[in-house]
């Protein structure tokens, strides 16, 4: 059993920060800060892991006083609409992920590695409510030395996990996630309070590539991921990068 706690800060913007009224056509401003929890079990055919979270959306997660704290520091011009933001509201989140380790697709060609394993994953709670499913191709050498690729947070646990002691290794990634969303917050707005919010679309599917190096004691991961649109009126969807690195004691 592995066990992480990570605490998390998020922020949400329209396309349009110079606006000062509300945007129906575009995301709404949100914070979100929180404190998660992740357990895991990992053997030869399968991974579980189950993610549990509690956390504040609204202005008490202080997403203005961040952005702008930052935007006054770089000298770009602060986000003017945050007086239209979510508002205050306690959030909790369960989420489950399963990965089969016993069918995963292995090949072997010269000194290059290469396997397929597929996932599923759900989630429920006030935060948002969704199921997915989807896979990852790897390609590279030392495949075994973790279970797959660091995911854009909110990640599960053991997607920053390596094995320590089993040489280094290296791979790049290409994997695809398809879920069906029932309800997100920082969509649909406030679960119990009137706030702004726009038309969600129901279906959403993320493609991601990237590149982990692995050692005995260190790991580095970069995430590239290609995003749909998530609701109605958006122009495209959205593109973003993240870069990790773990270390193992």
């Amino acid at each position: 059993m592995h066990v992480s706690v990570s605490l998390g800060h998020e922020i949400y913007t329209p396309d349009d920060i110079d606006a000062t009224e509300p945007l129906p056509d575009q995301r709404p401003y949100a914070g979100y800060a929180y404190l998660a929890t992740g357990f895991s079990s990992a053997n030869d055919d399968e991974i579980e892991s189950w993610r549990i979270s509690l956390g504040l959306v609204g202005p008490g997660a202080k997403a203005q006083y961040v952005q702008n704290t930052v935007h006054e520091l770089i000298d770009v011009d602060e986000a003017a609409g945050w007086d239209n933001q979510l508002q205050d509201e306690w959030v909790v989140s369960i989420a489950y992920e399963k990965k089969w380790l016993d069918r995963a697709w292995r090949r072997q060609l010269s000194f290059m590695e290469f396997d397929f394993i597929p996932h599923v994953n759900a989630a429920i709670g006030t935060l948002n409510n969704q199921v997915g499913l989807g896979g990852v191709l790897r390609a590279g050498q030392g495949l075994r030395k973790d279970y797959g690729p660091p995911k854009v947070r909110p990640s599960m646990p053991l997607s920053q996990y390596h094995l320590p002691d089993t040489g280094s290794g290296w791979y790049f990634f290409l994997g695809v996630d398809a879920r069906y969303v029932a309800q997100n917050i920082f969509l649909d707005g406030n679960n119990f309070r009137s706030s702004p919010g726009v038309e969600r679309k129901d279906f959403v599917a993320d493609l991601q590539t990237g590149f982990v190096w692995n050692t005995n004691r260190f790991r580095l991961g970069y995430t590239y991921v290609v995003r749909t649109r998530e609701f109605e009126g958006q122009d495209q969807g959205d593109v973003f990068g993240s870069l990790s690195m773990s270390a193992h004691f």
